[in-house]
């Protein structure tokens, strides 16, 4: 039997001209197999496999210019996030090549893509710096669209997680978070970040109020809020940084009011409103999300000491 690995050069060397319509019918209907909803364990793991047999064709054909299969894979890789080491293991060493410099638009845009949910492809890298050069450049090089920002800003997040990769994470990495991307319901990045209570220091430690504010718009969310110890944190920020009467300041001030209302008023809608998106949040997390948005409204508007944490049941 072939191994996996022998599989996939198999795809990846074999000419398929003779038999591209009998193989666009099998792989549309392995992408139409992933979006199907199933608690099977069994059925999961064969969705799994079908992705890693999926990918290395779709990459092949965006090589070609047709980048419909490549879009298929990333439908698939988003409807399973943080996908499972079979796929991590087999797709993990092709994202460097889709990436280098010289590689087609469409691949380095898959790659970007498919990175946020490819449980931290690039954490057991040998040179974590050169793959962060190599991952923003290919960024950089795509058209600047709300799906890319959103993914960059994913991955950014994710890797600040991790004290020993944050150090290697350049002045221009950081500044993507300027472009401050709505980030959808379920997103790593945002997710690590709020449990954590390490990365928020790590950026006030850069004495930069645009940044910071980047960061606290970015994170804030009607999906989720920080953790306890992260929450302190920005209450923490907010009063010792954005209470001031500093010109430059107050005009940050602002951008965030207008974001705290905004999620507030997504808020106001109702937890059914919001489950229609996340089916999976809960009353006593809606409770607790709607009421730490509320006191850090009130810390930037009134100037209030904060009275404590309202925890997490």
């Amino acid at each position: 039997m072939l191994s996996s690995f022998r599989i996939q050069e198999f795809w990846l060397m074999f000419d398929f001209s003779l038999i591209r319509m009998q193989l666009e019918t099998i792989t549309s209907s392995i992408a139409s197999r992933l979006m199907e909803a199933t608690r099977d364990p069994d059925a999961i793991v064969f969705q799994y496999k079908a992705i890693t047999a999926l990918f290395p064709y779709a990459a092949r054909r965006g090589q070609e210019g047709d980048s419909q299969l490549l879009d298929a894979f990333l439908r698939a890789v988003k409807y399973f996030p943080y996908t499972s080491q079979w796929t991590r293991r087999y797709i993990r060493p092709v994202i460097p090549r889709l990436l280098a410099e010289g590689g087609s638009t469409t691949l380095k845009r898959a790659a970007i893509l498919a990175l946020p949910h490819l449980e931290l492809a690039w954490l057991d890298c040998n040179d974590i710096g050169t793959f962060i050069e190599l991952w923003i450049s290919a960024a950089e090089a795509l058209e600047d669209t709300e799906g890319v920002c959103q993914a960059v800003v994913d991955v950014l997040l994710q890797m600040a997680f991790f004290h020993s990769v944050r150090g290697h994470i350049t002045p221009k990495v950081w500044s993507w978070l300027n472009k401050r991307p709505s980030l959808p319901p379920r997103c790593r990045g945002r997710l690590l970040c709020s449990i954590g209570s390490n990365v928020l220091p790590a950026i006030r430690a850069r004495n930069d109020v645009e940044l910071l504010t980047s960061y606290l718009i970015t994170m804030w969310s009607e999906w989720d809020c920080a953790g306890e110890w992260a929450f302190e944190g920005m209450c923490e920020a907010l009063w010792e940084v954005f209470c001031g009467d500093d010109d430059e300041v107050r005009e940050h001030k602002k951008d965030l009011v207008v974001r705290l209302n905004s999620v507030l008023g997504e808020l106001s809608r109702g937890l059914g409103y919001l489950r229609s998106r996340n089916p999976d949040m809960q009353l006593g997390e809606f409770d607790v999300i709607r009421e730490r948005y509320r006191e850090l409204k009130r810390i930037l508007v009134r100037g209030s000491v904060p009275n404590g944490v309202v925890r997490m049941s």
